[in-house]
């Protein structure tokens, strides 16, 4: 045996394969990960639960009209997770519903359409308080995106919070 031979003829074959095993596997495994997660496999949750940055994004991933939420005002005496709930993040969110398309739609009917878009019908004003721009035009509505909480108190001199409330008005 040749001193200068540090692995016999048979084993160099072991010795490519040991380098395949511990450098190359391992750089390939991570590799293979990477390109998984770029696939956003890890991103499987439901887009309607989902918060936004921008509306449009909402409504191109869900396929869906978009709303804002927001939770500006915490009562005295509660806090931000009984009135917001736990882990709540504002931004853009997709409604429930479609709302159908109309060309002329009887005034007693924007209630119920108001209603399943999880608004809140003010008929003395023919008023939708949360619906969407997109269902408001669609519904052939004028909104407005920062109405006053106070628009109806008829006094001026009441105190009134600073809120912005999206309302859609009907004629």
């Amino acid at each position: 045996m040749n001193k200068h031979h540090f692995y016999p003829e048979h084993l160099k074959s072991l010795k490519y394969f040991a380098l395949a095993m511990f450098v190359i596997l391992p750089f390939l495994s991570f590799m293979i990960g990477v390109a998984y997660e770029d696939m956003k496999f890890f991103d499987m949750a439901d887009p309607r639960t989902k918060v936004f940055m921008t509306q449009e994004e909402c409504e191109q991933t869900t396929n869906a009209s978009c709303t804002f939420t927001t939770c500006d005002y915490v009562p005295p005496g509660k806090t931000v997770e009984e009135v917001c709930g736990t882990g709540f993040t504002k931004g853009w969110i997709p409604l429930d519903t479609q709302l159908p398309p109309t060309d002329t739609m009887p005034i007693g009917s924007y209630e119920s359409v108001c209603q399943n878009a999880s608004g809140a019908w003010i008929g003395q004003y023919n008023e939708c308080e949360g619906m969407s721009q997109t269902q408001c035009a669609n519904l052939d509505g004028s909104f407005n995106e920062c109405a006053s909480a106070c628009r109806h108190n008829p006094d001026p001199q009441a105190a009134c919070i600073q809120v912005c409330i999206a309302v859609c008005t009907f004629n």
